[in-house]
């Protein structure tokens, strides 16, 4: 995990690498760092829909149904 922590202090705003991790949390079902790195990554590339579909899933999974 520390390459991939070192690679996010020298790449923040590489939202194609905030989903990635997004992703990884979400499959460890860590929701919440899950929804955090996919609020990320979309601030950066809001067109992006999949990113949208997978943050709300992750807020669902967190229980947060009006977050979602």
């Amino acid at each position: 995990m520390r390459p991939l922590l070192e690679r996010l202090k020298s790449s923040p705003n590489d939202d194609a690498f905030l989903a990635d991790l997004g992703n990884r949390s979400y499959d460890h079902q860590a929701w919440s760092r899950a929804v955090e790195y996919y609020r990320r990554s979309l601030q950066v590339d809001v067109d992006t829909a999949n990113g949208r579909t997978e943050l709300r899933t992750a807020i669902r999974y967190r229980r947060d149904l009006w977050g979602a």
